[in-house]
């Protein structure tokens, strides 16, 4: 089923249009790019009188806007956090909530070096990824990925490190 554009007069299918209860078919006369374009105009035009709006009913009252945003962040903390977490997974990584715990599961649930589980740390493996070309190695924890990063992901680095840990702990043998 199809319907025409009030405003720009094409004929489309009934998904390029939005409900409406008040439309006489159920969806808006204008289709979803004619209706966005419509509103970020009305909004451009209104936009110093509803902050003026906005402005006056703080200047008001401002204990119940910050009431209303601690109320908000507490109940939905987890949900917001969640959120944000998966959308910096998908955004640096490319990586979905199951491929981040796919990874997790073939690790055994612990950081891929020290092998500390997320209970034992008391925080979330991170992402770690190969800055060169981005692709991601495994799921570390922040200490861990810390330590890689100060050795600039370098093996002739980290070499150089367990070296000079062994000649100490000659050296301090010897001395002892």
């Amino acid at each position: 089923m199809s319907r025409t554009c009030t405003k720009c007069g094409t004929e489309k299918p009934l998904d390029e249009f939005s409900r409406s209860a008040r439309g006489r078919h159920g969806f808006h006369t204008f289709c979803k790019p004619c209706k966005a374009e419509q509103t970020r105009a009305w909004m451009k035009r209104n936009r110093e009188i509803l902050r003026e709006k906005q402005r006056a009913a703080h200047a008001a009252n401002p204990e119940t806007k910050r009431a209303r945003g601690r109320a908000w962040y507490w109940a939905n903390k987890e949900r917001a956090t969640h959120a944000k977490r998966a959308h910096k997974l998908l955004r640096y990584y490319g990586l979905t909530g199951p491929d981040y715990d796919a990874i997790f599961e073939a690790q055994g649930g612990a950081c891929r070096i020290c092998a500390k589980t997320p209970a034992q740390l008391g925080d979330d493996l991170v992402v770690d990824h190969d800055h060169a070309t981005g692709i991601v190695r495994g799921l570390l924890c922040r200490c861990c990925n810390l330590g890689l990063g100060h050795f600039e992901d370098s093996g002739q680095l980290l070499n150089s490190a367990l070296d000079y840990l062994a000649e100490a702990r000659t050296r301090i043998g010897k001395s002892a």
